[in-house]
């Protein structure tokens, strides 16, 4: 039974806190009720006042219904922020989807940071809206950051055949070199000739055979830097 009217609003604060707090992908929308009694006193309250008071009251929303993405124009929207345009380079995409994911996880807990916090330290305004709107405020931050990390986990499951792609296609040309340069040594034999200044016939035989290996080569070796960039974007 509740004794005092300050144990009724720390009673309405707790299962206000509980309310705010919940899950931010849920569906249902949290509810504030407003009402002003006969002494002119503005009470905030997840419940609404005793049905005989004849008190008038007003409903307000606080957490409302997770953010989905969508479409406006040519961009897509998490609320009202715009999500990056994802790259056609595969290497790029995942890049980007990748450390935008850290960065928006990070901004998700420091904003459930700043938000415990204010309810902690203002508390005490639990009967003023502003304090329920600044709350709602950082409900709705942390609502659309959920929505761009669902978003970019989505799009990094749709595209990992291209990450797999990208490691298979570094593999293989590291494999094709090796390949090679193997069989560089097998038609040419090795290099023995180094700092040799009078080439005899034999010297200038295992050179022209190199130059034709060695074009191959170091066209392969350009296509092998390029997949290790390709795998150093997409390593997170």
């Amino acid at each position: 039974m509740i004794k005092n009217r300050k144990e009724y609003t720390s009673l309405c604060l707790t299962s206000f806190l509980f309310i705010v707090f919940s899950s931010t992908s849920a569906v249902h929308a949290a509810k504030m009720y407003k009402w002003v009694d006969e002494e002119g006193n503005v009470t905030y309250s997840q419940k609404p006042p005793p049905t005989d008071s004849g008190i008038q009251q007003e409903n307000i929303k606080v957490s409302g219904k997770a953010v989905k993405p969508h479409k406006r124009g040519k961009k897509m929207y998490c609320g009202k922020s715009a999500l990056p345009t994802i790259s056609k380079r595969p290497e790029q995409a995942i890049s980007m989807l990748e450390e935008n994911l850290l960065n928006w996880r990070d901004k998700k807990s420091s904003t459930k940071e700043r938000r415990d916090e204010y309810a902690r330290k203002n508390s005490k305004n639990f009967n003023k809206l502003s304090f329920a709107e600044q709350l709602k405020t950082y409900n709705i931050k942390v609502k659309e950051t959920d929505c761009k990390i669902d978003w970019a986990k989505s799009e990094l499951e749709n595209l990992e055949e291209e990450r797999t792609k990208i490691v298979k296609n570094h593999d293989n040309i590291g494999n094709a070199l090796q390949e090679l340069e193997q069989k560089k040594i097998l038609s040419c034999g090795s290099n023995r000739y180094s700092g040799v200044v009078v080439l005899d016939d034999e010297a200038r035989e295992y050179f022209k055979c190199e130059k034709r290996f060695d074009r191959e080569i170091s066209k392969m070796k350009k296509k092998l830097r390029n997949s290790e960039n390709n795998v150093k974007m997409i390593d997170y």
